[in-house]
């Protein structure tokens, strides 16, 4: 009888074993991009941890973009771009360009829309541009700490898909720019605010999705901001298998 307990729990043990193994293999490594002018709180790291089948590295700028260009990142199911950065190549922007080409899908975050000032096809890229000078529109605005009242465009499209309307502390961006051919996922008629908090396009063969919000904690933790950024990750993972 001792046998066959001890039998019986060894094959239990080898059968958890093979399937941790097979649930390794079949977890999505996506990359971090994050830089020192703006580094995350923990909170933001525990928002891709909490998200079952995904391996998340992080790499900061500028090493991040040499990585891109040496086309190292095939490995990766999805960027998210949590960078501050002006400082990129020309060799550093085709990188992208030929990323987009290949269907890899992007997620920009937050003060990504600030980055590239001096790149005038990034708009292109990313879907809009916070300006710190503009010749017409004049310079972005922000303000910390801002209650936004964001509604979902859409309660269908799997990013925000059983979001309610709801209400976030985080930081206010305003007169800044938006292509027009953005779908949005979260609208704001905030006037302090830009009308969209999120959007997707479609750029070359690639889905890129932006979503403003991500500068602290205090929207880290907010419950919906987690649903949006884990169903926005699986979403744009499940595309790049497509």
């Amino acid at each position: 009888m001792k046998t066959i307990v001890v039998l019986v729990v060894l094959i239990f043990f080898q059968v958890c074993v093979i399937t941790n193994k097979l649930y390794a293999q079949e977890k999505a490594s996506i990359l971090l991009v994050t830089s020192n002018r703006k580094v995350p709180s923990s909170g933001f790291y525990e928002l891709f941890a909490l998200i079952d089948g995904i391996d998340a590295i992080e790499m900061k700028q500028p090493q991040a973009n040499e990585f891109i260009q040496n086309g190292d990142v095939d490995q990766y199911a999805l960027i998210v771009f949590y960078d501050l950065n002006d400082s990129i190549t020309e060799l550093q922007k085709d990188a992208y360009w030929d990323l987009l080409e290949k269907g890899k899908p992007m997620l920009f975050l937050h003060h990504t829309l600030v980055s590239y000032q001096k790149w005038p096809n990034f708009i292109n890229i990313i879907g809009g541009r916070y300006n710190r000078q503009h010749p017409i529109l004049g310079p972005s605005a922000y303000i910390h700490d801002y209650k936004l009242n964001l509604t979902v465009s859409n309660k269908k499209h799997p990013i925000t898909m059983d979001l309610d309307c709801f209400s976030i502390i985080g930081e206010a961006y305003n007169n800044c720019e938006i292509l027009p051919e953005v779908t949005p996922l979260l609208i704001c008629e905030d006037s302090h605010n830009m009308p969209y908090a999120a959007w997707i396009h479609r750029v070359k063969n690639a889905e890129v999705v932006y979503i403003q919000n991500g500068h602290d904690d205090k929207v880290f933790t907010n419950s919906h901001y987690k649903k949006l950024i884990k169903q926005a990750v699986l979403y744009l993972i499940l595309r790049s298998k497509k």
